[in-house]
């Protein structure tokens, strides 16, 4: 059931939906994302990245770590809000939306978000589950 209300509420990029288990450095989460999408992973000496990207040219970023810099780190943040713990930045930039979110060492991110997908790509990141806090690397 809860799979079903994903794929409909995921349903303006793409269906089905897919939860991906994701081991950062230190940390494991649980995503849901539409499919299809595309997989990156960048890896340096204390950080660990993953980036999805999806046909309508948006893509996230999960990152664990303090080595790695991304474009969106640079944009001046049009709201900044706090919660839990969790700080989260919103903007637009070229007539794209983004977002940051900072919990503890990690970093969720969207960019290059249309209007139409917004609220799409903000339950994505809101949703993300904390799986444990200790994995192995």
């Amino acid at each position: 059931m809860l799979i079903l209300f994903l794929t409909s509420s995921l349903g303006s990029l793409s269906s089905p939906v897919k939860t991906i288990r994701q081991k950062l450095i230190s940390k494991e989460i649980e995503i849901e994302l539409p499919e299809p999408f595309h997989i990156q992973s960048l890896n340096e000496d204390e950080s660990i990245s993953y980036i999805y990207s999806f046909p309508d040219s948006a893509y996230i970023i999960i990152c664990e770590g303090a080595l790695i810099s991304f474009p969106t780190d640079q944009y001046d943040p049009d709201s900044t809000l706090e919660i839990d713990h969790r700080k989260i930045q919103k903007g637009l930039v070229e007539g794209k939306f983004w977002r940051k979110d900072e919990i503890e060492d990690m970093r969720f991110y969207y960019n290059d978000v249309s209007l139409s997908n917004k609220s799409t790509y903000d339950e994505i990141l809101d949703s993300i589950k904390y799986i444990s806090f200790t994995c192995n690397k």
